[in-house]
């Protein structure tokens, strides 16, 4: 066997492939993109968000902390991201993950025990939403919610503190779904 003389042509180590749901923030527009491949440099994204290349763009998944990047490559949904400051780095170890939480608001309305309470959107994930609302949701209620326009029947009322519910849905919703939420269409 012949030793190679040539150079390593890429600029960082190979990247993990992820297919982990992550919220994107661009300039006002929030979306929820699949994050296809993450490195220490970057990430690499599939989402309904136009972009454009040099576009800042600001991302996060699981519990992590938001990061902020710069598109360096657009190709139809397709685009990869360079990370503009490092934060802490990435942990491959495998810890639980947790959905991406998506930053959001709007008014609620939701029918439970016989009820109509209205509330705020807090934050919206594939499996659920946190909602500020009156101490009138008990926990483990089976309630329906409307959302944008969008209605969720056999949500359950995982927990409650004074002032939010986090009201788990019956099936997580596919991110073309959790967009079209976000987006009130």
């Amino acid at each position: 066997m012949q030793e190679c003389d040539w150079l390593e042509r890429r600029e960082t180590e190979r990247s993990k492939k992820t297919f982990i749901p992550a919220c994107l923030n661009r300039d006002d527009a929030v979306a929820v993109a699949m994050m296809r491949d993450l490195s220490e440099s970057g990430a690499g994204f599939e989402s309904d968000l136009p972009v454009s290349i040099d576009d800042l763009i600001d991302y996060k998944w699981g519990n992590e902390e938001f990061r902020s990047g710069r598109v360096i490559w657009a190709d139809g949904s397709r685009f990869g991201v360079r990370n503009i400051s490092a934060r802490n780095p990435l942990d491959y170890s495998g810890s639980r993950y947790r959905s991406v939480r998506v930053p959001s608001k709007g008014a609620v309305r939701i029918y439970c025990d016989g009820s109509r309470i209205e509330g705020e959107l807090v934050n919206v994930s594939q499996r659920g939403f946190c909602v500020s609302v009156p101490p009138a949701i008990r926990r483990g209620s089976l309630a329906t919610i409307e959302v944008n326009d969008h209605c969720f029947e056999g949500v359950t009322a995982k927990w409650v503190s004074k002032d939010k519910a986090g009201l788990t849905l019956p099936a997580p919703l596919s991110l073309t779904k959790l967009n079209a939420v976000l987006q009130g269409a």
